[in-house]
């Protein structure tokens, strides 16, 4: 579904009691809120609900009920953070779903049958829906400039082939301001800004994989653009939630734990590639490694010879 076809869809009386899919593999922060935004001026009363605080009995219970009868909008994420049987049962009440409020649902994958009401947030691959986006998130496309904003994201396809809501938004508020100076920003600032967070979320599932070749070919683009320093942290937070994650599946402990750091492939099927003992020794070793690079004890290449031997073992 287009999202201009959507914003009009919220906006018509007929189309309440409707369950849409939002369809994105990661979480798309700024989308959300100004959704949140565009609802709240049609004065419309807004629930979130992340599944990871409620179970699946719970979010049934919640959309399954109403107070005199008003209608509401719920806003649902994480469901993919639930358990596979508890995720195919959600997914089922809502593929079926009559009940009084209107359902706005992220997940990775929308189901097949429900097309219809899925909006696509990644990957957005052309410019006719990237000016879409961009005039949501804006809410003004001054006929005027059109072109000067179809050129803006033009480029931006140009430098990466897939965008998602989220950079649509960062870029949106750079179209604003940038005007005729766009080339040099492409040039100079856009991969710095855009490429690199995508490439640090694909380095770490590669890491995850165990996918040594393609891991170590991105580890050679990239380990220079940051320092080891930088390295050590961004690789600890990972380690750490992976951990944490791995704990939570053998004891289920840990349940208020939100993994937002770490891959969906790791959530879904690549732990289970994975010792915690393992993950454990890999976080000790980096930790160990930071204390001495610091102190001027060890070569930077030490902390790339313990990357390898992981995703080797």
């Amino acid at each position: 579904m287009h999202i201009s076809r959507f914003i009009e869809l919220l906006e018509r009386p007929e189309a309440q009691n409707r369950v849409f899919f939002l369809a994105s593999k990661t979480k798309q922060y700024h989308f959300l809120a100004c959704l949140h935004k565009v609802l709240a001026k049609q004065a419309q009363h807004i629930n979130t609900l992340s599944c990871s605080d409620v179970g699946p009995k719970e979010l049934m219970l919640n959309l399954s009920t109403s107070f005199l009868g008003q209608e509401q909008v719920w806003i649902i994420t994480d469901i993919d953070e639930l358990s596979p049987k508890d995720c195919k049962a959600c997914t089922a009440f809502l593929e079926e779903y009559t009940g009084p409020h209107t359902i706005l649902c992220m997940l990775a994958e929308a189901p097949k049958k429900c097309t219809q009401t899925t909006i696509t947030l990644e990957p957005i691959s052309d410019i006719a829906t990237c000016l879409s986006f961009f005039e949501f998130f804006t809410q003004a496309m001054p006929a005027a400039q059109k072109q000067q904003f179809s050129l803006f994201f033009q480029q931006a396809l140009s430098k990466q082939k897939n965008l998602c809501a989220d950079q649509i938004y960062l870029l949106s508020t750079y179209a604003l301001v940038l005007g005729k100076n766009s080339p040099q920003f492409f040039e100079t600032w856009f991969d710095h800004i855009f490429q690199q967070k995508s490439s640090l979320f694909t380095l770490s599932a590669f890491l995850f994989e165990k996918n040594a070749l393609a891991f170590a070919d991105m580890w050679q683009d990239i380990k220079r653009e940051y320092e080891p320093v930088f390295w050590t942290v961004f690789l600890l937070d990972v380690l750490w939630q992976a951990y944490l994650f791995l704990y939570d599946k053998k004891t289920g402990l840990s349940k208020e734990m939100r993994f937002n750091r770490l891959p969906f492939s790791f959530t879904r099927t690549d732990w289970r590639k994975h010792k915690i003992e393992h993950i454990k020794k890999l976080y000790q070793d980096i930790y160990q490694f930071d204390c001495d690079y610091k102190r001027g004890l060890t070569h930077d290449l030490k902390l790339e010879y313990l990357l390898i031997q992981f995703v080797q073992k």
